[in-house]
């Protein structure tokens, strides 16, 4: 019985002459070698061509942050984005406006000063034309009398850049005021600055 059946192949085990057909080679110290040395270098083949887990997980984790950042593009601003962007520009505007319009304003009171001042040297270069034309006049001068640009009845009134100005002459003082703009300019500019008063008008000691 053993002798018909001794190619008789048992489940989980393989008969030495199926192995010696398969692989002959094996017979011999070299040809088992050979067998080992293909079986283990295929292992490490499979082993290099499988991608490491860690390495992996993180092009996975690559690839999700990228998607989201496209989701994000395409939809735009969050609510919560929208929110704290008025909340900045609220803070902004209740700090900013009032501070630019005082510099605003403060600008114009500076402008006005200097209208205020080139009046005052009007005022002198009149009095000087006066005397030299009529030294008597040196103690009693009240002002350049006339018409038009040039004067009233009682005061001149002069064109000073883009304001409008007047003064007036009582014992020896002068009093020199911006009465308002000679142009659109000087209009808004003397708008801005006319609450301040003490900014449109000036007194000062012409002759004693």
């Amino acid at each position: 019985m053993m002798g018909k059946h001794q190619n008789l192949m048992i489940p989980g085990l393989v008969s030495t002459a199926g192995f010696r057909k398969l692989r002959p080679e094996t017979r011999n110290g070299a040809g088992s070698a050979g067998g080992l040395a293909d079986v283990t270098f295929g292992m490490s083949h499979a082993r290099a061509n499988r991608p490491d887990k860690a390495q992996q997980q993180a092009s996975e984790e690559i690839a999700m942050v990228k998607r989201h950042e496209r989701k994000r593009g395409q939809h735009g601003f969050t609510l919560i984005e929208i929110i704290a962007v008025l909340v900045i520009l609220g803070i902004l505007a209740v700090v900013a406006i009032p501070k630019y319009l005082d510099m605003q304003k403060q600008a114009a009171v500076n402008s006005v000063k200097g209208g205020v001042a080139a009046l005052i040297s009007q005022v002198s270069m009149d009095y000087a034309a006066a005397i030299m034309a009529s030294p008597s006049l040196a103690s009693t001068w009240t002002g350049v009398t006339g018409t038009g640009d040039d004067a009233t009845n009682t005061g001149s009134l002069r064109t000073i850049g883009d304001f409008i100005g007047s003064y007036a002459v009582n014992g020896g003082v002068a009093t020199v005021t911006i009465t308002g703009g000679a142009t659109t300019a000087g209009q808004n500019v003397y708008s801005l600055a006319s609450p301040t008063a003490s900014a449109l008008s000036q007194s000062f000691q012409l002759y004693q």
